[in-house]
């Protein structure tokens, strides 16, 4: 669950996008935080088209609250960071 502090600070900084796919994130987060939901999965699961999609990914991982494992010809994975 997001707390209401979560959303003070970060609802303005990410809009509804970034917001959406925070949280498409986080239901898909495991007990260590990572995830591995493909850009397409999120798109699909949110409404938002995929090119949005990778816009928000960068957005989190560049305001901190996601880093992000590339590995080239596998899909990416996601570590949700601890604020």
């Amino acid at each position: 669950m997001i707390s209401w502090d979560f959303w003070d600070k970060y609802s303005a900084k990410l809009g509804p996008y970034g917001m959406q796919v925070y949280m498409c994130l986080v239901r898909h987060a495991d007990k260590e935080g990572m995830h591995f939901p493909s850009v397409a999965r999120i798109a699909e699961q949110t409404g938002i088209s995929i090119n949005q999609v990778t816009r928000e990914l960068k957005k989190l991982e560049k305001i901190g609250l996601i880093s992000v494992s590339r590995n080239k010809g596998e899909r990416n994975f996601y570590l949700l960071q601890i604020i």
